[in-house]
C-alpha cells in the first residue's frame, strides 16, 4: 500500500484486496476494513487499520463459447485458447487478463489470413449462481477477406524484381498479411 497513488481509505484498501484475489480466480472473497485512531505516546496522530478477509472458492473456468465465427471452427479456437493460456486459465480458472489478452491473439490469426476488418467483442461472462463457475463468450465479425490483387515495384530494376517478389511473404492470389509488412 506504500506505493499505492490513492489516499488510503477503507474503500481503496477493500477494492485492492479484493482486486488481489480477484486476479487469483476468488471471485467471492469478503473483505472488511475497520479504522480505528488514536495517539500515540509522543503525541502524534496514528491510524490502525484491522483487515478481515474471508476467501472465497476460485471460480472455474466452464467453457469457452465463440459466436459468428466460420474460418476457424470453434474446436479449432479453443484449441489456440487452450495453447496461449496463461497459468490461471491453463488448468481451467477464471484469467480475466488471459481472457482479454486472448482477442489480441486471436485478431492478429485472423489478420494474418487476410481478414483485415475482424472485430471481436467480449469477454462476456456468464456466473453460475453461486460464481463458483463462468463462460467465458467471445462474439467476433470476421468482414471480408481481403486478397492481394497485384503487386508493382516502382524505381525497381526489372532485373531484381523477380527475386523481390520471391522474398516477399505477401504473394498474388494469396491472402493479404498486413502483420508481414511490418517485420
Amino acid at each position: 500500500f506504500r506505493k499505492y497513488k490513492r489516499p488510503l481509505t477503507e474503500s481503496n484498501i477493500r477494492l485492492a484486496i479484493k482486486e488481489h484475489y480477484r486476479k487469483n480466480a476468488r471471485l467471492k472473497t469478503e473483505v472488511d476494513v475497520e479504522t480505528s485512531k488514536f495517539e500515540t505516546m509522543y503525541k502524534e496522530s496514528a491510524t490502525l487499520y484491522r483487515i478481515r478477509v474471508e476467501e472465497g472458492p476460485k471460480t472455474r473456468l466452464a467453457g469457452v463459447n465463440f459466436l459468428g465465427n466460420s474460418y476457424y471452427p470453434s474446436s479449432k479456437l479453443e484449441s489456440f485458447f487452450d495453447r496461449d493460456a496463461f497459468e490461471l486459465a491453463s488448468i481451467g480458472y477464471f484469467d480475466e487478463e488471459y481472457f482479454r489478452h486472448y482477442i489480441d491473439l486471436l485478431r492478429n490469426r485472423y489478420i494474418k489470413n487476410g481478414f483485415v476488418q475482424i472485430k471481436i467483442q467480449g469477454p462476456n461472462y456468464t456466473f453460475s449462481e453461486d460464481s463458483e463457475r463462468v463462460n467465458v463468450d467471445y462474439n467476433i465479425f470476421e468482414g471480408q477477406r481481403a486478397y492481394v490483387r497485384s503487386i508493382s515495384m516502382e524505381g525497381l530494376p526489372i532485373e531484381f524484381e523477380e527475386e523481390v517478389l520471391e522474398i516477399l511473404k505477401n504473394k498474388k492470389g494469396s491472402p493479404f498479411n498486413p502483420i508481414t509488412l511490418i517485420d
